[in-house]
């Protein structure tokens, strides 16, 4: 029966010939998740230039992204208290299941079916492994996005991060070994051509304090989206069935694990002097960090898992319209001419040809004859005096 419970939480359903609402919604519910990651990412940079351009002068990248990555942690909490809650039910003895025992116990996962202990440590052992090799690499990337906020404007910088469409395409190639297509090689060229048009033309300044666009912070705009891109290929190759609540906040419980000797170091070396914030600061940053990048990362690796790097890395340069929006209207930092609008343009044709190309990219579903013959030999071993109910379907032997 837990056999036959786990095949139907993957989609299995007999009476519907393999076909579920969760197949018919992934994309859809995939490019929303992508809409609001770019919503998130846009307010939190503009956010976070906000901040290093305030009175006190608070440019401390490497504390921002500590604390952003730290927070990421607060996700493991409803979990452990679920957990808790489970195995406190299973140890009373009572709890409406068959012979006084509960009907949770601490081996079930949270759409109830029972699972073994060996199998939830593997989980755990995998989850960690992925946040200490991809979890830092994503660290380090946002570490460098923050430095480059700093010497550049919020348009720039959106505009050189959607760059990460061009890496992912070529990552797709040599480490996942997808097969070569023409839209999505069109899509990737198209906003590489755009972000080299806007990178051409840097935007005059509308105020005194507005941040002058340099070389290096373009260049590390450039290699953040490198590394983005890297970390979410590797992603997509180590953890196709990633759980994206373990992992964002098994990152960070390391990025807590790691921020004394971060701060050491950093402080030392002269890389960036240790200094707390003012409370006000602190809590517009704290705020920052849960919405804008924890909740904003989340929403980005279950896009990741429910399409495909490459189109989720190519449809986040529909940033580029709204972080000239929070640019030029709200901040009134900058002015874009129409060089820049063109290239904006074309970037945006690129993600929108990459959309198109979803069912391309897609990974094919099972034929309806496999997976009746996989619930028919998954029902064999079920027992044959009783029924097993699944998700409101009474399977028989």
């Amino acid at each position: 029966r837990q056999r036959v419970a786990r095949a139907a939480a993957r989609g299995v359903c007999p009476a519907a010939g393999g076909i579920t609402m969760r197949n018919v919604s992934r994309r859809a519910l995939g490019l929303t998740l992508v809409g609001g990651t770019i919503v998130l990412w846009v307010c939190s940079s503009a956010v976070l230039q906000s901040i290093f351009g305030m009175g006190d002068k608070f440019q401390k990248p490497i504390f921002v992204t500590v604390l952003n990555s730290s927070t990421s942690a607060l996700m493991l909490f409803p979990r452990l208290l679920q957990c808790c809650l489970a195995c406190r039910r299973s140890g009373d003895g009572h709890g409406g299941g068959r012979g006084g025992k509960s009907s949770w116990s601490c081996g079930e996962d949270f759409k109830g079916v029972s699972r073994p202990r060996s199998e939830i440590q593997a989980s755990l052992r995998s989850t960690v492994r992925l946040s200490s090799t991809v979890g830092v690499l994503w660290l380090f990337s946002q570490w460098v996005f923050n430095v480059s906020l700093l010497h550049t404007s919020v348009a720039t910088n959106t505009v050189l991060s959607s760059t990460s469409s061009v890496f992912t395409f070529f990552f797709s190639l040599c480490i996942l070994g997808d097969p070569f297509r023409f839209r999505s090689f069109a899509a990737a060229v198209a906003v590489f051509l755009g972000c080299t048009l806007v990178a051409l033309q840097p935007p005059p300044n509308l105020s005194a304090s507005a941040v002058e666009t340099s070389i290096m912070g373009e260049v590390m705009a450039l290699a953040s989206a490198a590394m983005f891109a890297l970390a979410s290929i590797l992603l997509r190759l180590l953890a196709s069935d990633l759980d994206a609540t373990s992992y964002m906040g098994m990152n960070g419980l390391i990025a807590i694990g790691i921020s004394p000797v971060v701060f050491f170091i950093a402080d030392r070396s002269g890389l960036e002097s240790f200094r707390p914030p003012p409370l006000s600061t602190l809590l517009l940053l704290a705020l920052n960090a849960f919405i804008g990048s924890t909740v904003a990362n989340y929403f980005y690796t279950s896009a990741l898992v429910l399409l495909s790097p490459l189109v989720v890395n190519v449809c986040l340069s529909l940033s580029i319209p709204i972080s000239v929006l929070f640019d030029e209207v709200l901040l009134r930092q900058h002015r874009f001419s129409a060089g820049w609008a063109l290239g904006a343009a074309l970037a945006a044709a690129g993600a929108t040809l990459a959309a198109v190309d979803f069912e391309a990219d897609a990974p094919p579903e099972d034929p309806p004859e496999e997976r009746s013959e996989e619930l028919r030999s998954l029902l064999d071993d079920a027992p044959d005096e009783e029924d097993s109910a699944v998700d409101g379907w009474t399977l028989k032997k």
